[in-house]
């Protein structure tokens, strides 16, 4: 089970945000981006190529009970931190198969619904920092669970003149899991809060870069259950599939870091580095993923994601599998 004292011992270390309601962080009142939504063509090595969107939101729950709480706790002027901001979110990623599929389906990916607590790090007016806590269910939202169902879809595939590997993405997969993420966000320079990429120069008006560009570390923890409230039983693996072992996932996933990057630049907006590995085997399967995001300033236009990902993980179907990936997408942002 994981561990959570090294959380405890964070939090009761962290003051920056002691004072703070989570009714103070306005980004975060109402239904906003949780992940980032992109809509786009990805390329994969072990599969055929789709249109790839993913929708990812988040939504505060029982906002003013935990401020309420936590003021009872503490007083109206040092609130207490005891009680998190609570959150539903969801992250739904599908793939679109046209022209390389029969009727160019529309297949599930990822559904990845969750709850959780957000003890915030940093007071309202600052780079985001955070550590959240919680329970989510990821699955790929298929039921194909049985030696007669998955033949079933072999054959409706090669009837219609697809491949019989297709028929994989019918296949069920699913997990319950207790989420553990802290991310950590800073300017390079000191005494600044946020990161804007440019200021106002007092005398002349001229907007001036901000340098050398600001940075954050996030680091994500996972622990598959056996037997969740939401899944039930896990949906790692079926003697059907024939394959050489029962692959676990807790061995390709549970363990991850990423590095991002905002240069001193309008043209390039975000740059990323994640590494992700499983706690049941670390290190043995190792994923690699980077992105960088392309600003054009034009509000007609907007940003482009480039991304390459090398390791596992790609699809929840055949996450055991090792294969290169390569993708572009539009994001689609949140209102302001």
């Amino acid at each position: 089970m994981l561990r959570v004292s090294w959380i405890l011992l964070i939090l009761s270390f962290s003051t920056s945000a002691l004072g703070a309601q989570c009714g103070d962080y306005r980004g975060h009142r109402g239904l906003t981006s949780y992940e980032a939504n992109l809509l786009g063509y990805t390329v994969e090595s072990s599969d055929d190529n789709y249109m790839d969107f993913r929708l990812s939101l988040k939504y505060p729950l029982l906002r003013s009970v935990s401020d309420s709480l936590n003021r009872s706790f503490g007083s109206d002027a040092q609130p207490s931190s005891l009680l998190p901001c609570v959150f539903l979110s969801f992250t739904g990623r599908f793939g679109q198969y046209i022209g390389t599929r029969d009727s160019s389906p529309v297949m599930g990916k990822q559904f990845n619904p969750g709850i959780f607590g957000r003890y915030w790090l940093s007071e309202p007016d600052e780079e985001e920092s955070y550590i959240d806590i919680g329970l989510y269910h990821e699955s790929n939202g298929q039921s194909v669970n049985t030696q007669a169902g998955y033949a079933s879809r072999v054959a409706d595939a090669l009837a219609k003149g697809d491949s019989a590997g297709s028929a994989r993405d019918y296949i069920s997969r699913g997990w319950d899991y207790i989420g553990v993420t802290s991310k950590y966000s800073a300017h390079w320079q000191d005494g600044v809060a946020r990161c804007p990429l440019k200021e106002i120069a007092q005398n002349n008006q001229s907007p001036l870069l901000k340098k050398p560009g600001c940075f954050a570390v996030t680091a994500d923890v996972r622990y598959f259950l056996q037997n969740g409230p939401l899944q039930g039983e896990a949906e790692d693996y079926y003697a059907f599939e024939m394959q050489s072992q029962a692959y676990r996932r807790k061995d390709y996933d549970g363990l991850a870091l990423t590095l991002e990057y905002i240069p001193p630049t309008e043209k390039i907006s975000h740059m990323a580095f994640s590494y992700r590995t499983g706690y049941g085997k670390p290190f043995n399967y190792s994923t690699f993923r980077f992105e960088a995001t392309f600003n054009f300033n034009d509000d007609d236009l907007p940003p482009l994601v480039i991304w390459y990902q090398e390791g596992y993980n790609s699809d929840l179907v055949d996450y055991y599998n090792y294969n290169r990936i390569i993708g572009i997408a539009i994001e689609i942002t949140s209102f302001d």
